[in-house]
């Protein structure tokens, strides 16, 4: 589990960190290097955990194009994808957006975006400090249960 800074299907998850979107991949191989990433599900249906928004040059508007990422990543061993002793529960991967009903994101280019706390310049002038922001991503979760 972890911030990647990467998506699923970058390089350093794929082939590096041996992480696959194939459950078959997991059942059909005798090594258990594997990992099953529990996220390209979410990213298929347009979810993400960061939303970089780009300005788009156009001299009468101000428009801006968001682009989804999913950054952040479960990758699970052999066993717990194919729910030997632990697995994850049915549609509990979730990119987390509310607690209990609370936005935690803010509004700035027309897309979600978490609070984030900011941090000083690297100038050292201050800078802005949000001691009510928690990160530059969403967060993720699951809910694992014992068979």
């Amino acid at each position: 589990m972890g911030d990647f800074n990467d998506m699923p299907f970058n390089i350093s998850l794929m082939d590096y960190a041996f992480s696959t979107p194939y459950i078959e991949q997991l059942e059909k191989s005798d090594n258990t290097h594997f990992f099953y990433n529990l996220m390209w599900p979410l990213i298929s249906q347009g979810y993400a955990t960061f939303y970089f928004g780009k300005e788009v040059p156009d001299p009468c508007e101000k428009k801006y194009t968001t682009y989804p990422n999913m950054l952040d990543q479960f990758m699970v061993s052999k066993s717990i994808a194919l729910g030997e002793k632990l697995s994850i529960q049915s549609d509990s991967v979730r990119v987390n957006k509310k607690i209990s009903d609370i936005e935690l994101f803010e509004n700035r280019f027309g897309y979600e975006e978490p609070k984030k706390f900011g941090r000083p310049t690297s100038c050292g002038h201050k800078g802005y400090l949000n001691k009510e922001g928690f990160s530059d991503h969403f967060p993720i979760s699951l809910i694992i249960q014992e068979q």
